[in-house]
């Protein structure tokens, strides 16, 4: 089925608009975002820093994608731009 595209009016292109904003701005303050993220290889432990400050570790056996990869291809982590995922381009994670 194919849907039909309706052109929003001004008014309600500023509405919609507002609203995303908003939502934005809520999930940014109440969901948790990286800030920051790292390999600890002495430790073997990836280390995630909160915007809000806390900082968690995790050990990479523990996720499928992670477990064996060697410390290089685990120092090479991004983060997504809205802070809500991580990547490993090495790794396809």
């Amino acid at each position: 089925m194919t849907r039909k595209w309706i052109a929003a009016s001004d008014e309600e292109f500023a509405r919609q608009n507002e609203a995303a904003v908003r939502e934005a701005r809520e999930a940014e303050r109440a969901e948790p975002r990286a800030h920051s993220a790292s390999y600890d290889a002495e430790r073997r432990l990836v280390l995630v820093e909160l915007a809000t400050g806390y900082v968690f570790g995790f050990a990479p056996e523990r996720v499928a994608e992670l477990a064996g990869a060697p410390a290089k291809a685990l120092a090479g982590i991004r983060i997504s731009p809205t802070g809500d995922g991580l990547h490993w381009g090495a790794l396809g994670a």
